[in-house]
C-alpha cells in the first residue's frame, strides 16, 4: 500500500444535467471501458486547466 502514488485530492460535487447528456456519456463511457464519472473529469480537466476555455462570447 506505501507503494501506491497518491493522485490528485478529489471533492465530491452534484451537477444537473439533461437526462439525455448523461445517457450519451454512460454509453461513450461503457464503450471506451470506464466509468462514466472519470469520462466527466477527463472532459473537464484540460478545461479547467486553461485560462481561458474556448466557450465563445456566450460563456465568458
Amino acid at each position: 500500500m506505501d507503494d501506491l502514488v497518491a493522485g490528485p485530492e478529489l471533492e465530491q460535487i452534484s451537477i444537473r444535467l439533461p437526462k439525455e447528456d448523461l445517457e450519451a456519456l454512460r454509453r461513450r463511457a461503457a464503450r471506451s471501458g470506464i466509468v462514466y464519472t472519470t469520462l466527466i473529469r477527463m472532459i473537464l480537466r484540460p478545461i479547467s486547466r486553461t485560462r481561458r476555455p474556448d466557450f465563445g462570447p456566450a460563456m465568458l
